[in-house]
């Protein structure tokens, strides 16, 4: 078999050459030709010898298919070439297998890969898995699993992925049949490894990528319990919400697996019920899966419930969008607190704006001497607040006492460029330096210059 496998190219080119002249001499009786004259092929029942034959001779895809299978299961040096020969005649089962060759992470695919020698190339996966998708419309799902795998997930990868995967017809429910998996578990579940492809037939779930909510541009972070909430938004506004039907059965689910303790799933809900509207049910069982989720650590819960207790200024929400639930500025803070305790820097600058007075609220007690605490507690781990430090040394005033000098030393421990102020401040640097007023006016000065 392999001295035919090997042969089996040059027949192939020959055959290409000249349509009209077999690639090898065949007598009009011989299996081949009666196979290729037959209306039913019975290709298993056909020697290596006749299917290396009716392969070259009539470019009989099945055949070079049936033959590359049997070098699969034997270990055939040439058996990927003879698929790949076969896929190229536009065999959708050669299709189908080199797409999870090249493409699937099974156990099963990655000996196969290491049997030849052969690196995953998900990008010749997507090829034959397109190629092959008329034919086989499932192949749209093989193909929409590989743009969700892309390791640079970006929103065009997600679009053309989900547009894929609903060209399959598959449901949530046939991947369940398929995978064996629990929907609800790999709905709620970021981490597991069909979370994107459950998501994509779902749609209340998002591309994996830190929206914008869950971003802090000075601190470059992005929470993940964020990531796993926030942008299902999208597909929210573009239809979801006013499927009645899809709404309630994504509900039920996601409240199933919320109330087994999934944080996820809570602050999912928080978000489905919120963005319903302002009726006081909905903002009620949303406030309930915010609380749930903050005992549990969701870092973004938590800071969600310390909006919860503050009642923003006209100025701050001049739409009149608000959560919240009660003008409670101990419960905010504690909140803000737990937020911030081993959380990320985003949460950190917070709790030090709300003791700063920048969070444009009703009731509000500004305590520079607390937010001092905050940023030299943090400055231990992220050294970018000492630029904090320096500001509220260098302005003085509730609660703590202006000491220039100390602001000096905070910005010595840093050593701050342009650049990183320019990065801190949004870009408005020269709006520092030009406005007196601004808290941070000393410290541009001190890193920039006088103007």
């Amino acid at each position: 078999m392999k001295k035919l496998l090997c042969g089996l190219f040059c027949g192939y080119v020959l055959a290409c050459v000249s349509w009209s002249a077999p690639a090898f001499a065949c007598e009009p009786n011989c299996p081949a030709v009666q196979a290729e004259k037959s209306d039913a092929k019975n290709y298993e029942a056909m020697s290596d010898d006749d299917l290396a034959l009716l392969g070259t001779s009539v470019l009989d895809a099945k055949a070079l298919y049936v033959l590359g299978m049997r070098g699969i299961q034997t270990k055939n040096i040439a058996a990927i070439e003879v698929l790949t020969l076969s896929a190229d005649l536009n065999d959708v089962d050669a299709l189908r297998y080199l797409a999870r060759f090249y493409g699937e992470d099974s156990d099963e695919m990655i000996a196969a890969r290491k049997t030849w020698n052969i690196e995953p190339d998900k990008k010749a996966a997507l090829a034959f898995a397109l190629k092959g998708a008329e034919q086989d419309p499932m192949l749209y799902h093989t193909a929409g699993t590989l743009y969700l795998e892309t390791e640079e997930k970006t929103s065009y990868s997600w679009r053309i992925g989900k547009g894929h995967i609903k060209k399959s017809g598959m449901t949530l429910q046939d991947l369940e049949a398929k995978k064996g998996l629990n929907a609800a578990d790999c709905l709620a579940d970021i981490k597991h490894p069909l979370h994107l492809v459950c998501a994509a037939l779902w749609r209340p779930y998002n591309n994996g990528t830190c929206a914008s909510e869950c971003e802090q541009s000075i601190f470059n972070e992005c929470d993940p319990d964020c990531m796993a909430v926030q942008v299902f938004m999208d597909d929210f506004e573009a239809g979801l919400k006013d499927d009645n039907a899809a709404l309630e059965d994504t509900l039920k689910l996601m409240e199933k697996v919320a109330e087994e303790g999934n944080k996820s799933a809570q602050f999912l809900l928080t978000l489905l019920y919120t963005a319903q509207g302002s009726e006081t049910e909905n903002m009620e069982k949303g406030f309930y899966w915010r609380a749930k989720a903050a005992e549990q650590d969701v870092e973004v819960a938590q800071l969600s419930m310390a909006m919860s207790y503050m009642k923003p200024t006209e100025k701050a929400d001049p739409q009149g969008r608000d959560i919240t639930i009660e003008d409670n500025p101990q419960k905010a803070l504690y909140w803000l607190e737990r937020a911030a305790k081993d959380g990320s820097a985003s949460s950190v600058d917070l709790l030090i704006r709300y003791h700063t007075g920048r969070m444009e609220i009703l009731t509000h007690n500004i305590d520079y001497a607390k937010a001092l605490d905050v940023a030299l507690e943090a400055a231990k781990t992220k050294d970018i607040f000492y630029l904090h430090a320096a500001m509220l040394y260098s302005v003085g005033g509730h609660g703590l006492e202006k000491d220039e000098a100390k602001a000096r030393e905070m910005l010595a421990k840093l050593s701050p460029n342009a650049a990183m102020l320019q990065h801190f401040l949004g870009g408005r640097v020269q709006e520092c330096l030009d406005d007196a007023s601004n808290l941070y006016h000393f410290v541009c000065t001190q890193v920039i210059g006088n103007p």
